[in-house]
């Protein structure tokens, strides 16, 4: 298990006030879904493969920034809500699918 220090937590896992704005219409346990997915996808370059696998610090760090308890990560949030996050997070970062044209254009 990795051990985090303050220092890494502060310089990986803070909240921007701009991603603040992306929580609003989102409660419960949604809104740490969905700060766990961005900060993950902006430290990693991925999507966590399950939320029960970051690490209990993180999460912790990131719920008493948006003001919810960490155990609602254990609550249910559903499929489909998680693949809306995903998509919200890459239209937030800019990020778009390599698909085929991107494809075609690496090949000319």
């Amino acid at each position: 298990m990795w051990d985090w220090l303050d220092a890494e937590l502060s310089a990986h896992w803070v909240l921007e006030e701009s991603e603040f704005e992306l929580l609003k219409g989102k409660s419960g346990p949604g809104r740490l879904a969905f700060c766990l997915f961005l900060k993950h996808f902006q430290r990693h370059g991925c999507f966590p493969d399950r939320l029960e696998r970051v690490p209990g610090t993180i999460v912790e760090f990131v719920a008493a920034q948006i003001g919810a308890p960490a155990e609602d990560l254990s609550l249910s949030v559903s499929d489909r809500m998680l693949r809306r996050f995903r998509h919200e997070v890459r239209a937030y970062l800019d990020i778009r699918r390599f698909d085929e044209s991107a494809r075609s254009r690496c090949r000319n």
